[in-house]
């Protein structure tokens, strides 16, 4: 018997959803993937400066992926 804990099943979890969506390159997924995971396990309020004091990522960086748009419609789990 495999034993995980709830952080593994989760980040799998997550991965598995994300990797059936089309037109994710592998730095969106990483991202995605990695705040997403951040979202669940951090508490009270969530911002850039504390995404960057908790996160593996500096504060600008979540600022600059924030920016970007993404489409979730488009990437939705239509056929690939």
């Amino acid at each position: 018997m495999i034993s995980q804990d709830a952080f593994t099943s989760g980040r799998s979890l997550i991965g598995t959803i994300l990797g059936k969506m089309n037109n994710i390159g592998k730095v969106r997924y990483n991202f995605l993937l990695h705040i997403l995971m951040m979202y669940l396990s951090m508490r009270g309020r969530i911002n850039f400066l504390q995404l960057g004091r908790y996160g593996n990522r500096d504060e600008h960086t979540y600022r600059n992926q924030f920016n970007e748009e993404f489409d979730w419609v488009r990437t939705s789990f239509a056929s690939k």
